[in-house]
């Protein structure tokens, strides 16, 4: 199994890098039983599926629009698996930091979990060919997940660490995104600023880039730095800022350009293999209810996020056009060379082929 040291720095605020979507625990040990008089389902073969509980981490709150998803999902397995499946879903970052999250994944000590796609380049460095930066829009996300190239990767990632992607979420705005108390109008006033993020290796080298420097954390130790005035700037985006309550009036964000940012919903390979071949079945079922079902709400939570912006009185920091560009450049060539220094080149290629670039 493959494994990377991750940096954990990050980059200071910088509003919506918004349209996105993930943007988006960890527990006890893999598959377990649930109470015996739970009754097992029959295969169409006859055969009987053993009952299992599967303990699902996320970082989103419950009433969020991807917590009411991945209810849904819940719903979907329980019903659809006749009750072989128990989905026990613990949001909000109750079972740990996002790195903990996929950490947990990876070992089969969590069972599933759903977290931002750049949360799993450290452990295949060809998931960012999913990254939003490279593939620019959700159209270009979605094509490339369902290549050859991207099923390729998808597999990989299962392979080196043990983490079998079997769905996406869609319904998140904005990627690094930073929000701060006070304005800054310069790139210069940015450089030092202490912030943190969400620890993820694209926003820590945007962050690097526009020299900010950050740690990441979870979203609940982010906000509660920020309130305090521990930290100048907290980086989440826009969605999850108003879905975990954590927006205020009279913010300031910065606004670099606008991209999405895509989740991925994963399985423990070690719980994977302790489901029945019909359990299986049910699990991939409704992982492809639970992507579509994001798509169709991509337009309404983009649309939606804005009027929460306005409500706020959200303020955008009063760097000009032209520094904005320049801080774009800064960010896109940073993570190019990063992709290009990491990632199979002949994976890149043929991403980037299934993109027209």
């Amino acid at each position: 199994m493959k494994r990377k040291n991750r940096m954990l720095c990050s980059v200071f605020l910088a509003l919506t890098l918004s349209l996105s979507l993930a943007a988006c625990g960890s527990g006890t040990g893999g598959v377990t039983p649930p109470p015996e008089s739970a009754a097992p389902a029959q295969s169409a073969r006859g055969e009987s599926s053993v009952p299992v509980t599967l303990k699902v981490a996320s970082q989103d709150a419950a009433d969020s629009q991807a917590g009411r998803l991945l209810n849904q999902f819940k719903e979907s397995v329980e019903e659809r698996s006749g009750g072989s499946i128990t989905v026990d879903l613990h949001f909000a970052g109750t079972l740990g930091s996002l790195n903990d999250m996929i950490e947990g994944v990876s070992m089969g000590t969590i069972d599933m979990a759903t977290a931002g796609i750049g949360a799993f380049q450290s452990y295949c460095d060809n998931m960012m060919i999913f990254d939003n930066y490279f593939v620019g829009t959700l159209d270009g996300f979605v094509s490339v997940w369902n290549s050859d190239v991207g099923q390729q990767v998808l597999e990989q990632l299962r392979e080196e660490a043990g983490i079998y992607t079997v769905g996406y979420n869609l319904c998140g705005v904005g990627h690094v995104e930073y929000w701060t108390n006070r304005d800054y109008d310069s790139i210069e006033s940015l450089h030092n600023a202490n912030l943190r993020t969400n620890g993820t290796k694209t926003v820590n080298l945007a962050c690097e880039a526009i020299g900010a420097v950050g740690v990441g954390v979870s979203n609940a130790e982010q906000y509660n730095a920020f309130q305090t005035g521990m930290v100048d700037a907290m980086s989440l985006d826009a969605a999850n800022m108003i879905d975990l309550g954590f927006l205020e009036k009279g913010m300031y964000e910065l606004d670099i350009i606008d991209n999405y940012l895509a989740s991925a919903l994963v399985i423990s390979q070690t719980a994977w293999e302790k489901l029945s071949e019909e359990q299986q079945q049910v699990i991939r079922t409704c992982a492809q209810d639970y992507s579509d079902t994001s798509g169709q709400q991509y337009e309404q939570k983009l649309a939606d996020t804005a009027e929460a912006l306005k409500e706020f009185q959200v303020k955008l920091c009063s760097i000009s056009e032209e520094e904005i560009a320049r801080l774009n450049e800064m960010v896109r060539e940073k993570l190019y060379q990063y992709y290009s220094d990491l990632c199979d080149t002949q994976v890149l290629e043929q991403a980037a082929a299934v993109l027209g670039k």
